[in-house]
């Protein structure tokens, strides 16, 4: 989703940024950021995409592919590490 559509979104549940952050305990600054896709958080995703009844992938799926590359990277390490162990022998 566009930020346009989530700030819409948003809007025609009658929630607005600040009070999505006050409900989160975060500023509306970072609210902000995170929906103009300028920022990554994803407890802030998570609880927008639950707010507007969209699934997490479908509002930001930058969100989803941080992570999908993160565990591809643990998982990586692991196997150069295997090999070097195994090399080392």
């Amino acid at each position: 989703m566009s930020p346009k559509q989530i700030k819409t979104a948003l809007a025609l549940r009658g929630y607005s940024v600040t009070l999505v952050a006050q409900a989160l305990y975060k500023t509306p600054g970072l609210i902000s950021k995170v929906v103009n896709k300028k920022a990554t958080s994803r407890p802030i995703a998570e609880a927008i995409a639950k707010l507007i009844d969209v699934p997490l992938e479908e509002a930001f799926p930058e969100v989803c592919e941080t992570s999908r590359a993160k565990a591809n990277e643990l998982k990586r390490n692991e196997k150069l590490e295997e090999i070097r162990s195994k090399l080392k022998q």
